[in-house]
């Protein structure tokens, strides 16, 4: 899958931390399956409607994670 190789450069990376995939609702439970083992992969976020909402998803998961 093209999904694996693109997450293997930002894993190799120095300059990244974490991960957040942003993904549509279709591929959640596959991509979940796919990351759980994988290093730096924090969290698997369903998208939204456009392009701005899977933003906003995501950026809502990290401010979860500091109880905001």
């Amino acid at each position: 899958m093209v999904i694996e190789y693109t997450l293997d450069v930002f894993i190799d990376s120095d300059i990244i931390d974490e991960i957040i995939l942003v993904v549509s609702k279709e591929y959640l439970e596959e991509m979940k399956k796919l990351t759980q083992s994988l290093p730096k992969v924090i969290h698997v976020v369903e998208g939204g409607d456009s392009r701005l909402q899977s933003c906003i998803n995501g950026v809502a998961s990290i401010q979860s994670d500091e109880g905001n």
